[in-house]
């Protein structure tokens, strides 16, 4: 019977919520197709980064848990693969300032992490992070946080020049609010999945970063499995079994690979790499896991 559920269910939203982003579409067919995204994004429940906005720094919240175990892998990854497109060598480490735009901030903990691996594991001296979200109250929650990160650093980083901006702003206004071409590194994490209008941020991302800038993300396919398990699993287990709030996500904003590769070469952005991941299943992740679940 479940099977049968998931058969009729996915089928419906293939048929029904599956858009086309593809560069190629006529102006009428793309007007038709941003229609159906804004049907679809009035179905995501973005209210809950507010709501929850207390619980952002309790690693044992069933809210922010996974959050932190997520940014346990992507920090280290993003810092790595973004300061090897860089190539700053020692004297501009040292020298100039590493210039980060967090995308979809929420309370800071993505930030705070990129900051620390920045000065720790690829020793730059001089960080400022910008951090941009619509949910005001986790904008203040990652404002406070901050202010305290410099004072829990090792001995041996504590010369390092560290600056934290945070504001709330819409990633669809980027430009309104970030200077053009004064990014080094523009970093948007669970966050394409959830803005009405992925082509104008995509297009403000490129307007935003300096010339040889580099832009990381991660987000969620659109095929089969994702909706298996980040829709059916994670949301709509009845009985108390789900892991995140219904509406969380919709199936039908999840991107596909061909399409950002496609949204970034129409901005100017050449993608080097791209890969599919998964958080390490270790004791931290099965206790997000459990946290997150409505039983524990």
């Amino acid at each position: 019977a479940v099977g049968i559920r998931v058969g009729l269910r996915f089928s419906y939203l293939w048929k029904n919520c599956n858009p086309d982003r593809s560069q190629s579409l006529s102006e009428t067919e793309k007007k038709k197709q941003r229609e159906l995204i804004a049907k679809m994004w009035e179905g995501v429940d973005n209210e809950i980064y507010d709501k929850n906005s207390h619980e952002w720094w309790l690693l044992s919240s069933s809210f922010s848990s996974g959050l932190h175990a997520m940014t346990r892998m992507r920090a280290p990854y993003f810092l790595e693969h973004a300061s090897k497109y860089l190539g700053w060598d020692d004297t501009q480490r040292k020298e100039q300032e590493l210039n980060i735009l967090d995308i979809g901030c929420g309370g800071g903990i993505l930030a705070e992490a990129l900051v620390l691996s920045a000065i720790d594991k690829h020793q730059y001296k001089k960080v400022k992070l910008q951090g941009i979200d619509l949910a005001g109250a986790a904008i203040q929650v990652a404002q406070a946080h901050s202010q305290q990160f410099h004072y829990s650093l090792p001995h041996e980083l504590q010369d390092c020049d560290v600056k934290f901006e945070f504001q709330k702003a819409d990633a669809c206004s980027l430009c309104e609010v970030i200077t053009e071409s004064s990014v080094d590194i523009v970093v948007a994490a669970d966050v394409l999945e959830h803005v009405l209008d992925v082509e104008e941020v995509i297009k403000s991302v490129s307007r935003v970063l300096k010339p040889g800038g580099i832009f990381v993300f991660d987000t969620i396919n659109r095929t089969f499995e994702s909706y298996l398990l980040s829709i059916f699993l994670a949301q709509e287990l009845p009985f108390g079994l789900s892991v995140l709030p219904s509406h969380t996500h919709e199936w039908g904003m999840f991107i596909k690979p061909t399409e950002l590769e496609s949204l970034c070469e129409a901005n100017q952005m050449k993608i080097f790499a791209l890969h599919g991941f998964r958080p390490k299943c270790d004791a931290v992740l099965l206790r997000a896991l459990l946290c997150r679940s409505k039983i524990h």
